[in-house]
């Protein structure tokens, strides 16, 4: 009994230090799963009917990048969000929104529009990588114990659970029931959410701590696959380049494109294939445009299946997986929200 006080003490107090950054959180990364839906209801553009043919995609890659100085572009999202827009990155901090037809719809840099706001928010409390992104980090690892205290705490109690969720008035007793039980019946969830942003957030520590022990050098070849044997500038054009990616991987979808730079002479091209666990483009095609060869070919589905599950938190964690799992995991991000909001306000009427 008293183990269990003291685990309910150190689960209150712990909460409260953390209930104003977990609110952020749980908000905006319930906004964020309608990212798609925004975009397209505040851009005519991304209304437009996808065209998916390999020239139309090539054309729209060659306007865009004549639009920029040599070296300027970064990167190049093929129909952003599934929608029937391009987006670019350049510089270190300029963005832009394109359609199909290569026209610049919209310009900014940072957070200069509300997504991109949302996602600073949701990611660094809008405080920068060294300060908001340990912040959001170690928040996240707390949530993780907080939870676990939390169902500890719950589990005697858990007859409660036939109360409800919805506390019937705003007094402490009736709080601390449909907080505690909302967060049980949210618990995995919580985990999930949790570790996989924990896991995103801290990416280069958390492949050497979880990954990189259970692969072999050798795993690292199991990606290579075949390359064609083309050489010459007249390979190089973006529907060259782009025709010579599919027909490595038939039936694979163009998820983004890099051009040549002063630190790459390659231009690059992100698949997503059928079988792909991740949706950001992790099969990737290598090719020199100063002779034309293809250098690298990376192959997302021959890697080992523990590195391409650790690739699958992405999706998880982003509502990359269908409209079901977008639901879900906006009602799992609600749950959280609420269920944090009773409990501080429990603990402050306790007060």
């Amino acid at each position: 009994m008293k183990l269990m006080t003291s685990l309910g003490w150190l689960h209150r107090w712990l909460g409260f230090a953390l209930c104003f950054t977990i609110l952020s959180i749980s908000l905006s990364g319930v906004l964020l799963v309608f990212k798609k839906e925004y975009l397209w209801l505040s851009m005519p553009d991304a209304r437009q009917e996808l065209e998916l043919s390999l020239p139309d995609i090539a054309q729209t890659i060659e306007t865009i990048t004549a639009q920029y100085d040599e070296n300027e572009i970064a990167l190049i999202q093929t129909h952003s969000e599934d929608l029937a827009l391009y987006k670019v990155y350049s510089g270190e901090s300029d963005r832009a929104w394109y359609n199909q037809q290569g026209e610049q719809i919209d310009q900014w840099q940072n957070n200069g529009r509300l997504e991109d706001w949302l996602l600073d928010l949701h990611h660094r409390f809008l405080l920068g990588n060294d300060i908001g992104l340990n912040i959001a980090g170690f928040s996240g690892l707390f949530l993780v114990l907080v939870a676990l205290l939390g169902f500890i705490t719950w589990w005697p109690r858990r007859r409660t659970l036939k109360l409800g969720v919805i506390p019937k008035q705003i007094k402490k007793g009736t709080l601390r029931v449909s907080h505690g039980n909302l967060g049980a019946i949210n618990f995995l969830a919580i985990l999930l959410i949790a570790i996989s942003g924990i896991i995103l957030t801290y990416p280069n520590e958390s492949r050497d701590w979880l990954l990189t022990p259970f692969l072999e050098d050798e795993d690292y070849l199991l990606s290579e696959g075949p390359r064609d044997t083309l050489i010459g500038k007249e390979h190089i054009s973006w529907q060259r380049v782009l025709e010579r990616a599919l027909a490595q991987y038939p039936g694979a979808s163009v998820r983004w494109v890099t051009p040549e730079s002063f630190f790459s002479a390659y231009r690059v091209v992100g698949l997503q294939q059928t079988d792909g666990w991740n949706f950001s483009g992790k099969t990737v095609i290598y090719v020199d445009v100063l002779e034309g060869y293809m250098d690298v070919n990376i192959d997302a589905i021959k890697r080992p299946k523990i590195e391409r599950l650790y690739d699958f938190l992405y999706p998880l964690h982003t509502a990359k997986l269908g409209l079901w799992y977008r639901l879900l995991l906006c009602l799992a991000g609600l749950a959280l929200f609420f269920s944090t909001l009773f409990g501080m306000i429990a603990f402050i009427k306790n007060k």
